[in-house]
């Protein structure tokens, strides 16, 4: 009973939002990983999924690309590099919050390594 009343809720929470995208800058010397976690909604698919389960997308150096959140609201964004000097590393990005520790925003931020080996991650204006 309380998973049910625990996505209506969600689900009533979304139905007052509109998707959103989360745009992300490659300016390392590699590929990246960027995975986008969501929030739970306790709405499955007909495979068990969540309704808003998580997004990945790879991003060459150099290049810049988007993920439209289908207006879920992100909880955890995670890049790791893929190739390059930072190859394997990986850094959690701290999107800015809109309350219960969720982004449910458009986001802008950019992925660099300042110094070699290293990645760093920060929101852009």
């Amino acid at each position: 009973m309380k998973k049910l009343l625990l996505g209506l809720v969600a689900l009533v929470s979304m139905s007052n939002m509109s998707a959103y995208k989360i745009n992300v800058m490659n300016t390392t010397d590699g590929s990246i990983l960027v995975t986008v976690r969501y929030g739970e909604t306790h709405i499955v698919d007909k495979n068990g999924h969540d309704l808003c389960d998580k997004d990945t997308m790879a991003i060459d150096s150099g290049a810049s690309k988007s993920i439209e959140s289908s207006a879920c609201c992100a909880k955890t964004i995670t890049v790791t590099a893929i190739n390059g000097s930072a190859s394997d590393k990986s850094i959690n990005y701290a999107a800015p919050q809109t309350g219960f520790g969720l982004s449910c925003r458009e986001l802008n931020f950019k992925v660099s390594n300042p110094s070699r080996g290293q990645l760093a991650a920060e929101t852009v204006k």
